[in-house]
């Protein structure tokens, strides 16, 4: 189905996303130089792309749209409260990305234990939609509804960030995944 074959190909991005953050923070436990203006920028990348575009994309077109279908409530409940976690991380991760450009070096333990944590919690996140959720949707939604919901999913887009900055992002994120080696 075209809609949740969008949000896979947004996954493979977050999965480059997941794949730099590691790679970074094993630099950075290993007492290598690292770039925190990289780190600053990947959780710019995570807020824009992720959070404000992916993840709503879900809470507001997805899940609305599949009220009142053999979906559990309780599955879609569960996909809103990791989303709002990733939020709560993210924002504490900026936090202290900061605090480190700030001359706050302690800052760095923290934040490659909240970034480990935040890497292995994404990863299964995503693993949930793709191998549970996202194949609950395409057996429960008709091809017209796929075909709304796929349009309304591009359309957010420029809506939340627009096209550009959309893809702005994932040239950037190319760029580091070039550059990192990930």
């Amino acid at each position: 189905m075209k809609s949740t074959a969008d949000l896979k190909e947004e996954h493979e991005n977050i999965a480059i996303f997941l794949a730099v953050l590691d790679i970074i923070l094993s630099r950075m436990q290993s007492k290598k130089q690292i770039s925190l203006n990289d780190l600053q920028w990947l959780f710019e990348f995570n807020r824009d792309f992720i959070l404000k575009c992916h993840n709503e994309k879900e809470d507001c077109i997805l899940f609305p749209a599949l009220d009142g279908m053999s979906i559990p409530v309780e599955s879609i409940s569960l996909l809103i409260a990791e989303h709002e976690l990733a939020w709560s991380i993210s924002k504490i991760m900026r936090g202290l990305i900061q605090d480190c450009i700030e001359g706050r070096r302690d800052a760095e333990w923290d934040i490659i234990e909240l970034g480990r944590s935040y890497i292995s919690f994404m990863r299964e996140h995503i693993d949930k939609e793709e191998t549970i959720f996202y194949p609950l949707v395409n057996e429960c939604i008709s091809r017209d509804m796929d075909d709304m919901l796929a349009s309304k999913l591009r359309l957010f887009i420029e809506d939340s960030i627009g096209m550009g900055r959309y893809a702005d992002l994932q040239e950037l994120l190319q760029d580091f995944k070039s550059f990192y080696g990930a």
